[in-house]
């Protein structure tokens, strides 16, 4: 409770515009960049000089984005260029990510910006998937999945930790968490669920992408973050009840703030490859059991032959076949919580778990913690 109390006034961000380096001949993929948190985030890096996809669905939105940026930032001499990214429908994302493969031999940091949250009841993403947890969730894995190679490339010929993806998240994937975990026999919602708890396990997702991937690709270079941007006057929100819209007007931040969260999860030097998939929020619990909680929920995994037959170590794997094939269960959520005895998101979990990074800016309530890695598996 204290932290739901102490995260919506924030200390000022520690990471801005003014702390970024010159950007010529850096390449970034943002998506959701049309607007909110996104736009503001390409703004600043093409302030920077550097060449920014803006990766959205609506190329006339990504239109006036472009040219309202380039009105802001007129001495800049860094590129804006659409990218055409419908995470609605997966078997568009291939497409996606090889025009960017076809245009560049690299890409320094891949921000998995966009979301939705709150969509009209029932709406569902092409292939049938509801729609927080298809384009929260597992679009962004696929599209990040398919420009693995161009990270990994890019990662051998720059400097160790300078090439990151960042996963954002959110504070509902703990203060909406399912009572017990995840039913994974319910990800289509048979059984409704409030769509704040949908909302909650589609974020939760990020979360656990964000530490297996810094897992898989630490050694290689790459950085894995995950984050909460903060709480924010964006479009996000714009599906829900009047009465809760209105609830948080008094303490919504402007977007500019949730750009420097994610500017600071990926440029930020206090994020080294040493400290990559180890930053989690320091609160008033012990940090080390969430480390402990997060151990038994992978020796439980062990357990679950129908939904890893190669065990846990090739569960990433295993993910990326499911996704592309488009076939069988979402397992990168069904991976939370399947014993009810282990319980990281109740109460002591506040939604992050090793792979993530917290920034100062939505957080007010402790620092980030560094804890020695600890392996999942």
């Amino acid at each position: 409770m204290g932290q739901l109390i102490s995260q919506p006034f924030p200390p000022p961000p520690r990471f801005t515009e003014k702390d970024l380096a010159d950007q010529t001949g850096k390449v970034f993929i943002v998506t959701g960049s049309t607007s909110g948190v996104g736009k503001a985030l390409s703004g600043i890096l093409y302030g920077a000089n550097a060449k920014v996809y803006m990766a959205a669905r609506s190329r006339e939105k990504a239109t006036a984005a472009v040219s309202e940026l380039k009105t802001a930032y007129p001495t800049s001499t860094g590129e804006l260029i659409y990218l055409h990214l419908d995470l609605n429908d997966l078997s568009t994302i291939r497409r996606s990510a090889e025009e960017f493969i076809a245009k560049e031999n690299k890409l320094h940091v891949l921000f998995n910006n966009a979301g939705v949250m709150h969509p009209p009841k029932g709406a569902k993403t092409a292939q049938g998937y509801e729609l927080q947890l298809g384009v929260n969730a597992i679009a962004p894995f696929l599209f990040t999945k398919l420009l693995t190679p161009v990270l990994l490339s890019t990662a051998k010929n720059s400097a160790p930790g300078h090439v990151r993806v960042i996963w954002v998240s959110s504070c509902f994937a703990g203060y909406f968490s399912p009572k017990g975990g995840v039913d994974v026999n319910n990800l289509d919602y048979r059984v409704e669920k409030h769509p704040w708890v949908q909302y909650a396990i589609s974020k939760a997702a990020n979360t656990l992408y964000s530490a297996e991937f810094a897992q898989r690709y630490g050694r290689d270079g790459i950085i894995s973050v995950s984050l909460d941007p903060g709480n924010l006057k964006t479009e996000l929100r714009r599906n829900a009840g009047l009465l809760f819209r209105l609830s948080l007007k008094l303490i919504e931040h402007p977007p500019i703030f949730g750009a420097y969260t994610e500017l600071f999860a990926g440029f930020s030097p206090d994020i080294g490859l040493e400290r990559n998939s180890v930053w989690i929020i320091y609160n008033h619990t012990d940090p080390l059991r969430l480390f402990d909680h997060v151990v038994k929920l992978a020796i439980v995994l062990e357990w679950l032959p129908i939904f890893n037959p190669r065990g846990v170590k090739d569960i990433f794997y295993w993910i990326s076949h499911v996704i592309v094939a488009i076939n069988l269960i979402f397992y990168p959520v069904a991976a939370f919580m399947l014993n009810p005895a282990c319980r990281p998101f109740e109460k002591f979990w506040n939604p992050f778990v090793p792979g993530t990074c917290y920034n100062p800016y939505s957080t007010s309530y402790g620092d980030c913690k560094f804890l020695p890695r600890r392996s999942l598996v």
